[in-house]
């Protein structure tokens, strides 16, 4: 499992690949709206 936190704007979120779909492509999750990088790291762990 892989993840990384990253800036949209003004805002962080993290991303996390689980894997992979039948298509073969990423299977990620994303979640969004976190204020600082430490917060989306915090909720990344």
């Amino acid at each position: 499992m892989k993840g990384s936190v990253k800036k949209d704007g003004s805002s962080w979120y993290y991303v996390v690949t689980l894997g992979k779909k039948p298509s073969g492509k990423p299977n990620q999750k994303k979640k969004r709206g976190f204020k600082t990088k430490r917060e989306a790291n915090q909720a990344l762990n």
